[in-house]
């Protein structure tokens, strides 16, 4: 194995930004990402041949991501983002409708910010 690095590393973060009233209406959100058309994501089956017909009842399911490099640095900005987000929603979520199924056609991949407990 390799030696692990560090390495620093500055983004900018970007958001939409309104006033937040609660049980009415949530303006903050993070800028949706660009090139989700160039993500793509595949539920298989975790018995180790990683045949695709293979049912994913069949233990438990893996699921792959998979994306250009600048597709992966925009959806990983968005999500640091999402992390950070200040807002009184109490749920926060986003949809993106072009993210490509390696068994064909498109995906649609809600990302959901879940509250810690307590």
């Amino acid at each position: 194995m390799s030696d692990k690095i560090s390495v620093a590393a500055q983004i900018s973060l970007e958001y939409w930004v309104g006033q937040d009233v609660a049980g009415v209406v949530y303006e903050n959100m993070p800028v949706d990402p660009v090139y989700t058309n160039e993500l793509a994501l595949a539920i298989r089956s975790d018995d180790g041949d990683g045949d695709p017909r293979r049912p994913v009842t069949l233990g438990r399911p893996q699921v792959h991501l998979a994306g250009t490099s600048r597709a992966l640095e925009e959806l990983g900005r968005y999500l640091i983002g999402l992390a950070r987000l200040q807002t009184l929603d109490p749920d926060v979520h986003d949809h993106f409708e072009d993210v490509q199924n390696e068994d064909g056609g498109t995906v649609h991949l809600v990302i959901r910010l879940v509250k810690p407990p307590g």
